[in-house]
């Protein structure tokens, strides 16, 4: 995959949002999927070196207990497939797929999309969409919830949809 950046600015939001997610899924707060984005673990232990070098210092975990945890759901790949499609062509390739796991794994969190993204809040991730995914951001007029609207859009459709949960308070 090509690292290299087309326009090097769009990069610091998007790695940010990547290591929330892989964060996140450290933490608890998200499945435990989440942490793996769907690539073995040498693609994973790749991409921590090259792209998140803190979180390259975890150990490896045993193939067999990696490919547990990595088992996503159904509505994974399509999600992140339909992310990669219409993802920014100004942003690396492999960063732009990393992007697109992660906003798809985090599509399957309960708190809000935009606090398991890393962002403060609800209208920083319509920016956050219109600088990533604005064919995306277009289609979603409305302006709804955008795990909704993602579930919706990928191939799975409307048989998929998942709630759009409130935090606990």
């Amino acid at each position: 995959m090509n690292a290299q950046a087309r326009n090097p600015a769009m990069e610091g939001p998007a790695v940010r949002a990547v290591s929330a997610v892989l964060s996140g899924a450290q933490g608890g707060d998200l499945p435990l999927f989440a942490w793996t984005l769907g690539l073995a673990q040498t693609e994973q232990r790749a991409m921590l070196r090259r792209r998140f070098p803190v979180l390259a210092q975890a150990p490896m975990v045993p193939e067999g207990c990696y490919v547990r945890i990595g088992i996503a759901p159904l509505q994974f790949a399509p999600m992140a497939a339909l992310l990669r499609e219409h993802g920014h062509r100004e942003l690396a390739e492999d960063l732009s797929d990393y992007l697109a796991r992660a906003l798809a794994a985090a599509c399957f969190g309960h708190r809000e999309l935009w606090q398991d993204l890393g962002l403060r809040h609800r209208e920083e991730l319509d920016w956050f969409m219109v600088l990533y995914f604005p064919p995306l951001y277009r289609r979603n007029a409305a302006g709804g919830c955008w795990k909704r609207f993602l579930f919706a859009e990928s191939e799975h459709g409307a048989a998929a949809l998942p709630v759009c949960l409130r935090p606990v308070v």
